[in-house]
């Protein structure tokens, strides 16, 4: 019995010796070829080394579980072709046709016994090196509806990488069949890349025609996953796709990219890199049609370093489909993730559920185009044959939802549109939305109308809008929409349960509702962009608040203005306009920084029923002392009337105009300023004011005399009259005066002011009308005229008389 622990290390240690030697081994299985023309090696190292430019090496075995290996570090000189054969021809590749349709899967050929070829494995210590080119080669497509299109279809070759393989400048690799494997490939800057983009739903070129036509997204479900070991795509190395789209009995091929620094779907920038893993575990089942989803794993695409997401163009129905030009889907089997770096997306996506949008902590992505994500699909009976239903989601471990999840920031541009529920992958997490962006809420539209805009067919399936989504936040007790100008901050990530979803079908007639019951993760805090506003007061008063405030966007602020004792408010501005002075200033809805300046001025005065010469002097001598201590606080020489009307004592005008000084004379609501400079003359005119007094407010259509305020004036004194008005009932219609007179209205001050340097008597009437009727101003127009006419008639009368007297 002691001696079996010995017997079985033995067994243990000789199965490992062989395994190390079967990997360690390039010897040929029994039944393979290596060969170049006529000439045949004894492993893919000697005939690589013997290659010439222009060679094709050959690599053929028709077993699929005898593997030929690479121990060593090779390489594919440049010019030279290594070709991994699937029928042990030349050829790299052909298409499917219907010669033998058993030959042929309408899926992704998976069956290795019946499908599968020569297989080469490179090592975990070997580095295979590409600067010519490696063709993995397969029998592509199948020419038919409701199955996949451009699918490695039939026979195929296999490439295992265990150890690295590196596609140099000016290399190639062709993967028709597949690249699979524990390690690595390296796609270096000038390298290619190819691999079938597999269309993996119900369509065709047709119909892929037709969606283009109605602005949807030419298909919603595909792949590329020929390549099944993680790959490197540095910048300047590209990722083609071969997409082969079958339509009107025949193969639309294009091959589009996939990967690179231009017109591709994810694209770098010096400096970043893309690398995409891929799940073949992670996968779904589906009763339809033999397990539709059972061959489509997950592919992880992760940018770093920046870039973006960006278009490529496919061609069929004689037309080439350019997929910036609608809303390009990103499905359930791609998971897409920004790290470390900057990332402007430009174009129009939408995430589908299943599928799972990442912003990395150190990213920023920035949406200046368009981007939906979906959260939640109507499951419609014919849906299933496009895309997974809810449950087909779920009972494969992945979300209903379509997700975005934010560790670092997501920037809303200027003019993005953007739908969808955001979550949070980090504390501290940020979501910024621009003041000018476009759209943040709309319909999720699924389907074609009914006639192929491809112009040969018509089709049964008519636009279908399964979800209204709106761009959010979500906590465990409250969902927030993203408002424009909006700073959103994550303050925890726990989960909480997002419950069901709307949804409206149109081809069915009928809504409802479906249940989720998933978690999504995150909690934010709103917090809206603080405006700032800049109050500044001159001495003399206080504002409260002063200096710079912030307040929360489309806010109101109520600025209260006290002047001291003996001062007044001078000039009130907003924004560098002027506004009525009174007590308080209110900013309604504060949308942008603003300033708001007050002016105290000092006011030196008296209240008088009248106004002596040496009253004047006395004002005049206090003001020249203010001046005098506080020169640049200003100050105003104020009398404000006891009554109706103001007397001016003997030689105060002339004391007034010696000084030079303006005084400012207050009825009410109504003032009169002298404006100082002028000389006075001998003799004083009355000036007669017809004006609004006491703040009331004027009738519609009349001109009201509601203070008949009188003053001494010396001819050619310049003298300004402001009265305030209030339009609350109307609207101010028009002025009249002595006709020698300047008579202006501040809509925002609410005065209406006349200026005059002649006096004598003026009359400053306001007509306030409220609009309708136009009697008034036809009697006034009739008057006019009546006057016109007497002063014609009198005059023409006037020169007859004369004329009769004339000698």
């Amino acid at each position: 019995m002691k001696a079996w622990p010995i017997i079985c290390s033995v067994i243990i240690l000789t199965v490992l010796a062989a395994t190390v030697v079967a990997e360690d081994s390039d010897a040929l299985p029994k039944g393979a070829s290596v060969s170049i023309g006529e000439r045949d090696y004894s492993d893919i190292g000697a005939a690589l080394a013997a290659a010439s430019p222009g060679d094709t090496v050959k690599v053929w075995c028709p077993d699929y579980r005898s593997v030929i290996h690479v121990g060593g570090d090779v390489s594919v000189p440049k010019g030279v072709t290594l070709l991994l054969s699937f029928d042990g021809s030349d050829t790299d590749t052909v298409d499917a046709d219907r010669a033998d349709d058993s030959k042929y899967s309408r899926k992704v050929a998976t069956d290795r016994a019946k499908y599968q070829t020569t297989t080469v494995q490179v090592d975990s210590k070997a580095t295979l090196t590409v600067y010519g080119r490696i063709a993995v080669g397969s029998i592509l497509s199948w020419p038919g509806n409701f199955d996949y299109q451009g699918h490695t279809s039939g026979a195929h070759a296999t490439l295992t990488v265990n150890g690295s393989v590196v596609v140099a400048d000016g290399g190639r690799l062709d993967a028709y069949g597949f690249v699979n494997g524990n390690g690595k490939v390296t796609a270096s800057p000038g390298s290619i890349v190819s691999q079938p983009l597999i269309v993996t739903e119900y369509v065709g070129g047709d119909y892929a025609a037709c969606q283009y036509s109605n602005g949807q997204s030419i298909f919603n479900r595909y792949a590329f996953q020929n390549v099944r070991c993680d790959v490197e795509y540095q910048h300047g190395s590209a990722l083609k796709g071969l997409v082969n789209l079958y339509a009107n009995n025949q193969y639309n091929k294009t091959e589009v990219s996939l990967v690179g620094s231009s017109d591709s779907l994810f694209l770098t920038v010096e400096g970043s890199s893309v690398t995409t893993t891929y799940d073949l575990d992670s996968y779904l089942e589906s009763d339809w049609e033999s397990n539709i989803y059972r061959d489509v794993g997950k592919m992880t695409v992760t940018i770093r370093g920046g870039g973006s997401l960006g278009s490529f163009s496919v061609t069929a129905e004689g037309r080439t489909m350019d997929t910036s030009e609608v809303v390009m889907s990103i499905p359930y089997n791609i998971d897409i993730t920004f790290e470390d770096g900057s990332y402007v997306l430009d174009k129009r996506f939408r995430v589908l559920p299943g599928s799972v949008m990442t912003v990395g902590a150190d990213a920023t992505l920035e949406v200046t185009g368009e981007l939906h994500i979906v959260d939640g699909m109507h499951d419609h009976v014919f849906r299933d044959k496009y895309y997974p239903r809810t449950e087909t989601l779920q009972a494969g471990g992945m979300s209903a939802l379509g997700r975005i999840v934010v560790n670092g920031t997501l920037v809303l541009g200027d003019g993005c549109t953007f739908t969808g529920l955001v979550e949070a992958g980090k504390v501290g997490a940020t979501v910024k939305v621009s003041e000018k962006v476009s759209v943040l809420e709309g319909d999720f539209d699924y389907g074609v109308d009914d006639v192929f805009r491809a112009g040969f067919k018509s089709s049964t399936i008519d636009d279908l809008v399964v979800r209204h989504l709106s761009a959010r936040v979500d906590g465990p007790d409250v969902e927030e929409n993203l408002v424009p100008g909006g700073v959103y901050t994550a303050t925890d990530v726990s989960g909480h349960v997002f419950a069901s979803f709307d949804y409206r079908d149109e081809i069915e007639g009928r809504s409802g509702t479906i249940t989720v019951d998933e978690q999504v993760y995150g909690t934010w805090s709103h917090d809206l962009p603080l405006i700032e506003v800049n109050v500044t007061h001159t001495s003399g008063g206080t504002t409260s608040p002063s200096g710079k405030v912030f307040v929360e966007k489309g806010s109101d602020l109520t600025i209260t203005v006290v002047p001291n004792d003996g001062f007044r408010i001078s000039e009130m501005k907003v924004g560098g306009e002027k506004v009525r002075p009174g007590s308080s200033v209110v900013l309604k809805a504060v949308g942008s920084d603003t300033t708001v300046e007050i002016a105290f001025q000092k006011v030196i005065g008296i209240t008088s029923g009248s106004l002596s010469s040496a009253d004047a002097t006395d004002l005049v001598s206090q003001y020249n002392e203010y001046i005098g201590t506080s020169p640049d606080t200003g100050a105003a020489i104020i009398v404000t009337s006891t009554g109706e009307s103001v007397d001016l004592g003997a030689g105060c005008l002339k004391a007034m105009s010696e000084s030079r000084i303006p005084f400012t004379f207050v009825f009410g609501t109504t003032t009169l300023t002298y404006n100082g400079g002028g000389d006075v003359a001998d003799g004083a005119t009355r000036l007669s004011v017809t004006s609004p007094g006491n703040g009331a407010k004027l009738p519609s259509g009349d001109a009201d005399v509601l203070a008949d305020l009188q003053i001494a004036i010396p001819a050619g004194t310049p003298f300004t009259v402001t009265a305030q008005v209030d339009t609350v009932d109307g609207e101010l219609r028009g002025f009249t005066s002595n006709g020698e007179t300047d008579v202006s209205y501040d809509p925002v001050l609410g005065t209406v002011s006349a200026i005059t340097d002649s006096p004598g008597p003026l009359v400053f009437a306001i007509c306030h009308e409220k609009g309708g009727s136009i009697l008034p101003i036809v009697i006034v127009l009739i008057a006019i005229i009546a006057v016109i006419a007497v002063v014609i008639l009198w005059k023409t009368n006037l020169i007859k008389l004369n004329n009769k007297i004339r000698p």
